[in-house]
């Protein structure tokens, strides 16, 4: 009897486990899928929700190519050899102040073809300007200014794609356009290097790159 009541103490415990692992299997796939997904980690089927439209305006700090642009432009129209003497003295009855610029200003739409892949526009602007002054009395007259306007055709690449953070590159082509102490229209480019973006439908990003938007952008954006 001994024997018997010992027997049946070791099989009791085996026999709960097994009920247990019997439960288990009996589950639903879906609900053993999600408990694998959300418990072990596993993105291996994740999908994004794919938002097929996306708006974004951002402030940029001027990059050196468009510093060298505005400053190079600048200097040319100060007096050269081939001036004459009425236009050197013109030139040189004023003094003028250090360069001022505002930020970059940018403004983009795109279009999702698919979870990693964008095309759309973009335009940016940014102006410079110098304080002009009269050479002797110190008199202000006016100032001397310069509009660059950039409307470009952008693609994106989404190298990391969660519904909250996404990680990217871009590269746009398209024309620059001067207004002001300069008048001339040439190509030029913009490219993000690494972009982040934190929020889902509404989202703030911060970018850093080069050529027409700057070196360092940040703002927000909506996707619908």
């Amino acid at each position: 009897m001994r024997k018997l009541l010992l027997l049946l103490a070791l099989l009791l415990p085996v026999s709960l486990v097994a009920q247990e692992v019997e439960a288990i299997q009996s589950e639903p796939a879906e609900i053993q899928t999600t408990t694998v997904r959300y418990i072990g980690e596993s993105y291996k089927d994740y999908t994004p929700t794919l938002y097929r439209h996306d708006i974004r305006v951002g402030l940029g700090a001027t990059g050196l190519s468009m510093l060298f642009y505005l400053d190079s432009t600048f200097d040319a129209n100060f007096p050269s050899d081939n001036e004459t003497m009425s236009d050197i003295l013109a030139h040189y009855r004023f003094n003028y102040g250090e360069l001022r610029l505002t930020p970059v200003i940018s403004l983009e739409y795109s279009y999702a073809v698919n979870d990693w892949f964008a095309i759309g526009v973009k335009g940016s602007y940014v102006s410079m300007y110098r304080t002009r002054r009269h050479a002797h009395t110190g008199e202000r007259y006016g100032r001397v200014s310069l509009t660059v306007i950039n409307a470009m055709v952008n693609a994106r690449f989404q190298w990391l794609n969660r519904d909250i953070v996404k990680m990217y590159s871009s590269l746009g082509l398209g024309a620059m356009t001067a207004f002001g102490l300069a008048q001339e229209t040439f190509f030029f480019y913009d490219a993000t290097w690494v972009g982040l973006s934190v929020g889902e439908k509404v989202y703030g990003y911060f970018e850093f790159g080069g050529g027409a938007s700057g070196v360092a952008r940040a703002g927000l954006g909506v996707r619908f």
